[in-house]
Parts: structure tokens; sequence; C-alpha cells
């Protein structure tokens, strides 16, 4: 009997450590699936351009090794003392007059793989920072300078450079939407040009309408030289990597 109560005892004496075993074994394995985290972020990334992606990647890292200097893992906080670690990061930014941009490039990049997380406190701090400090933007082209780069363009014979130019110009378009342009998205009407983008930064399709007697002259008069039939998915300018090293 005297064995059989040692024998219990020291059962009893070891469940505790068992439990504490078995404890450990599912909290190692909760943290080995949790490592998946950065495998979901990483597919995340993937909805956006190489570019943009390696721009994120980028702001990320100087964000890591900012809080690598403090020890601090922003993953192991909560949410609300993630987005008020941020704000005092971005604001320390500000204060010692860093780039603003790659602050923006960080939060856009964690909103981006951790989409349930909105830091408000950060996005206004960085808000903040953009109207006490602007962005500095160079002057918009005169309309003098345009017009001479379009007639030098006629007279270096690439009339498609010099369509391609008013166009950007008139229109507010972007390179890659007037380069992008086919002959079904030129509409001819009363006194007007109706451009169809469907190649908008945005992914949204938008109308742009030319009034102006001189462009809309100019994009006719280019029609009647380079036709293109009706309904037509044939681009109206063909040699696109020209125009693009053209203009820059």
């Amino acid at each position: 009997m005297a064995l059989r109560s040692g024998a219990s005892t020291r059962r009893l004496r070891c469940l505790p450590l068992l439990w504490e075993i078995l404890f450990l074994v599912i909290l190692g394995a909760t943290r080995q699936a949790g490592a998946g985290r950065s495998c979901v972020e990483d597919f995340l990334l993937t909805s956006l351009q190489p570019s943009t992606q390696l721009r994120y990647q980028e702001a990320l890292q100087i964000l890591n090794n900012d809080l690598d200097a403090t020890g601090t893992v922003l993953a192991d906080l909560p949410e609300e003392e993630q987005d008020w670690l941020l704000a005092e990061w971005i604001l320390e930014g500000y204060e010692n007059s860093k780039s603003r941009g790659g602050y923006g490039l960080a939060l856009s990049a964690l909103s981006k793989i951790n989409p349930r997380v909105r830091y408000k406190v950060a996005w206004k701090v960085f808000d903040v920072w953009g109207k006490k400090a602007p962005p500095a933007q160079a002057p918009a082209a005169p309309p003098e300078l345009i017009t001479a780069m379009i007639v030098a363009a006629l007279l270096l014979q690439r009339p498609e450079l010099s369509l391609v130019t008013m166009l950007c110009f008139a229109g507010l378009l972007r390179v890659r939407e007037a380069l992008s342009l086919c002959y079904k998205d030129v509409v001819v009407g009363i006194n007007c040009v109706t451009l169809c983008l469907s190649a908008t930064k945005g992914g949204l399709e938008q109308k742009v309408v030319l009034t102006n007697t001189s462009t809309v002259n100019w994009v006719l008069s280019y029609l009647a030289k380079f036709p293109g039939k009706r309904n037509d998915e044939a681009r109206i300018f063909v040699d696109r990597l020209w125009l693009c090293a053209a203009l820059g």
C-alpha cells in the first residue's frame, strides 16, 4: 500500500508537468501557424504593380529598422498602440525634416497587408504634416512652350508626337492614356471630340471632351490623314515605344 501510495503521489506531481509540456506544445503550434501571416502579407502585395511592391517593401524596411533600434515589434502590440506608435514615428520624421513620401508609403503598405487596421491617428498626423509642409511642385508648362513643341514635332515630320503632346496638354491626359487610345475611343461630335479612356490609372472608364477649335481641327486632320475603321480596335499611335522614349 505504501508503494502504491508513493506511485500515486509521483503521478500527481507529474500531472502539472505534463500539463505544462502539453501547453507549450500547443502554444508552439499556435505560433508556428501564426507565422503564416507573412505569407498572407506577401500574397496581398502581389495585387500591386512590381514597382509599387518594391517601393512598399523599401518603406517597410526603413520602418522595421527604426523599430529594431528601439527593440519594438509592431505586430506584438495591440492595434491601438500600433496606431499611436506610428503616429509618433511620423511626427518624429516631421520634426527631423525627413522626406514625407516614405512615411506615406509605409502607412499605405501596412494598410495593404493588414486591411483590418485603419491607423486613423497615424494618417491624421501624416495629413497635418502635408498641410504644414506642402510638397514643392513644378509649375505648369506655359501654352507657348506646348505650342512650340507641337510645331517642332510637325516640322520633324512626327505628327503622332505632335498629336500626343496636344492631347496630353489640352485633355490633361497621362502619356499612357493617350498612347492607349484606339480609333473606336475617339468620337467626333458637333464642334467637339470625345475621348473614351479605358486604361486610366484608377481603372475606371472616363470621358474627356475637347472643345477647343484648334485642338478639334488638329484631331480631325490627323484622323483624315491616318484614318481608321469605325469601332476599330487598332491603336491610333502604333509606334508607342518611340513615342514613350520621345516623351520621357
